[in-house]
């Protein structure tokens, strides 16, 4: 977790960052599950 002054981000084992509010579940056995809008992770 890293703190903002918008929402707290998650930093994924990807390097990319989301926002705590797109947590969908998590975590069980070690895992979050996260919903993303479309094209979030898209450059």
């Amino acid at each position: 977790m890293l703190d903002n002054p918008a929402a707290d981000l998650t930093e994924l084992d990807s390097g990319a960052l989301v926002p705590v509010n797109f947590i969908a579940a998590g975590p069980q056995h070690g895992e979050l599950t996260v919903e993303v809008p479309d094209g979030l992770f898209e450059l």
